[in-house]
């Protein structure tokens, strides 16, 4: 069941030379050049490893697990995808997530480690599973984020644009904090942790 198709998605989409299989039926993909997933109504294997950037385009997923070890994973224009999940700590350096409807985060573990996170356009309403971004968080156009309810452990540089926030019911720790064109907040109440500017 199972297993014959993951090994037929394999064979699909990728050659031989860019993937190995491992025993809990996921894939490392190794080469460094990355790899794109476009238009596909499903993704039945779980990427652990990821040697390039990793795209996943258009694609019909509803459910997705970050790889434990990745450099730049992008997600642009699933409109059904609803969960990004860890399975376990994972260390990736960016994470772009673009125009996908009703995503929910709050399934990423406290052990993911992420340099850079840029949510566009997204109708995220949480950003819990976003504590240890190390270096900058960007959120720009999501329509349904009305509370800053997460509290960032590394206090990156934090950029809020365009999103109709009402409150911070978390304290804003940020080395560098820009939040402009709140155009649907008349009173915001922001609590300050640790910003120097």
């Amino acid at each position: 069941g199972r297993e014959s198709l993951i090994a037929d998605f394999c064979k699909e989409h990728f050659y031989k030379w860019q993937f190995q299989m491992n025993n809990d039926m996921s894939v490392n993909l190794l080469s460094k050049e990355g790899h794109v997933f476009l238009d596909l109504p499903d993704i039945p294997v779980w990427v652990k490893e990821s040697a390039g950037d990793m795209y996943i385009k258009e694609c019909g997923i509803t459910h997705l697990y970050l790889p434990v070890k990745g450099k730049k994973v992008v997600i642009e224009d699933c409109n059904k995808l609803e969960k990004i999940e860890t399975k376990t700590a994972s260390e990736i350096e960016e994470l772009v997530i673009k125009n996908c409807g009703n995503i929910d985060l709050s399934g990423l573990t406290k052990e993911l480690n992420v340099k850079k996170v840029r949510i566009l356009k997204c109708g995220i309403t949480t950003l819990n599973g976003l504590e240890n971004i190390t270096k900058d968080l960007q959120i720009k156009n999501c329509s349904k984020l009305r509370d800053f309810d997460v509290e960032l452990k590394n206090s990156p540089v934090v950029t809020i644009q365009n999103c109709p926030l009402r409150n911070f019911s978390k304290p804003l720790n940020s080395v560098y904090a820009t939040i402009t064109t709140l155009q649907k907040s008349t009173d915001l109440d922001i609590k300050i942790g640790n910003v120097e500017d």
